[in-house]
């Protein structure tokens, strides 16, 4: 990204000269090319993506005589994202994309691929376009996505999950088997930073943000499931929007950590907002914090602030805030257990740690077995089981994988291999109505990953 010039160039091994061959800049836009890519058959025949031509969009430009002329390919392509509606961001046109890189199948000139920031597009009539006529696109990775995945929620009702997406949103996805075709919170083109549902009334969800839409909202409500979706009528003096967010379990409060401001809370869907202070300083909340709400009691909302080791607790929905614990290990993620109330775990990078009293005190979980934790999830429990089973990314004796136990953390069963490691993992969420399902966020952009077993 950030690339503000470029040119293409061929090269004469005859005669060792170099030539510009640059497809024209016809606006001047400070952009480069990439994706550069040759006819295998055809001498001379090459298309080659503009990168970070933001304004009016990037494209694909293509030559039949060794760059003296050059076509452009996108300002006559038909694109088709009925395999991912996300990808026309509410437009009936998607755009070309942006970050491409570009290739012509060897095997069938007329076949060519080029990958973008969110997926792959692939045509079967590239050919045409030397003959002035439109080049049709469609979605060629169904199933594949190039998405980061930023926040991640398993409702008790429902849809069985809700997810935060980098640059299309985030979906609530009532099928795992389909592609959704409606980004939550109408944030069609931002990110979706941070979910979360009422854990007593799991049809009241809150999703926050860069942009709700056209409305300049960073976050919006939902009180049926997902269906329908209003905005934040009050941004609570945030410029940029995203963070994180927790709904207290009867869904009548949110706690919103924007990325620029203390956190705040509101008790009339984000119409207005007040700070989240001290029960007796007064003093905010830091900025930064991870906000989370009790699995079970609505009254209680928690707040991590990883940078410093630090847990806050409210038991007044969000009012006022106490410091529970400090001097934990910083760094990691907390989590709370659907239906239980006051346990909360923080994986961290030095360990498993666990609190059984929202979060006053603190104890290591199997040390020196758990080395190193990234994420830890709670879904159904196995049938028999006296609790929820546990999902951990992390290291258990020394292996890093993707583990479950069905006995509170007693023993741990690895349920990925050394050949599915998907990049690493930043969470890891349990379906709490369908034992053996599992959530998984890599953190290479892979989109969500989800594995079941019935045993």
């Amino acid at each position: 990204n950030g690339m503000t010039a470029g040119q293409v160039w061929k090269y004469a091994i005859d005669t060792g000269t170099w030539t510009n061959i640059s497809p024209p800049n016809l606006d001047n836009y400070p952009s480069g090319f990439s994706g550069l890519a040759l006819d295998p058959w055809n001498p001379g025949v090459a298309i080659v993506m503009t990168m970070d031509h933001w304004w009016p969009q990037d494209t694909m430009y293509r030559t039949v005589n060794g760059g003296a002329t050059w076509t452009d390919v996108g300002a006559n392509a038909v694109r088709d994202a009925s395999l991912a509606p996300w990808m026309a961001e509410g437009q009936t046109q998607p755009s070309f994309g942006n970050w491409a890189q570009a290739m012509i199948d060897p095997s069938n000139v007329d076949h060519a691929f080029y990958t973008t920031g969110g997926g792959i597009w692939t045509t079967s009539n590239l050919t045409d376009a030397d003959r002035g006529l439109a080049t049709h696109w469609s979605i060629g990775a169904n199933g594949i996505e190039e998405t980061a995945v930023l926040a991640l929620a398993s409702p008790t009702a429902g849809a069985p999950l809700i997810s935060g997406l980098g640059d299309v949103g985030g979906f609530v996805h009532t099928d795992l088997t389909v592609a959704p075709t409606q980004s939550a919170a109408n944030i069609t083109s931002g990110n979706g930073s941070g979910v979360d549902f009422a854990r007593n009334v799991p049809a009241t969800m809150v999703m926050v943000g860069t942009g709700v839409g056209s409305t300049g909202a960073f976050g919006a409500v939902s009180q049926d499931g997902g269906a329908t979706w209003t905005a934040f009528a009050n941004q609570a003096g945030s410029s940029k929007g995203s963070g994180g967010v927790a709904l207290s379990a009867d869904g009548r409060t949110i706690v919103w950590a924007p990325s620029d401001v203390a956190p705040v809370y509101s008790t009339n869907h984000g119409a207005s907002w007040l700070p989240c202070l001290g029960a007796w300083t007064q003093t905010p909340l830091p900025v930064g914090v991870q906000v989370l709400s009790d699995g079970l009691n609505a009254n209680l909302l928690y707040a991590w602030d990883a940078a410093h080791g630090v847990f806050y607790g409210s038991g007044d929905q969000g009012v006022t805030w106490q410091m529970a614990a400090s001097g934990l290990p910083s760094g990691g993620r907390a989590s709370t257990v659907t239906g239980v109330q006051g346990q909360i775990w923080l994986a961290t990078p030095s360990g498993l740690y666990s609190s059984s009293n929202s979060g006053w005190t603190w104890n290591a979980f199997q040390p020196g077995i758990i080395t190193s934790a990234i994420s830890i999830g709670f879904g159904k429990a196995a049938v028999g089981a006296n609790g929820q089973t546990f999902y951990l990314a992390g290291t258990i004796n020394g292996e890093i994988g993707l583990f479950r136990s069905i006995d509170q953390g007693t023993t741990w069963v690895q349920i990925n291999d050394a050949q599915h490691q998907w990049g690493g993992y930043s969470l890891v969420v349990g379906d709490p109505r369908t034992f053996g399902t599992v959530y998984v966020a890599p953190n290479s952009g892979r989109g969500i990953l989800y594995g079941t077993s019935p045993t």
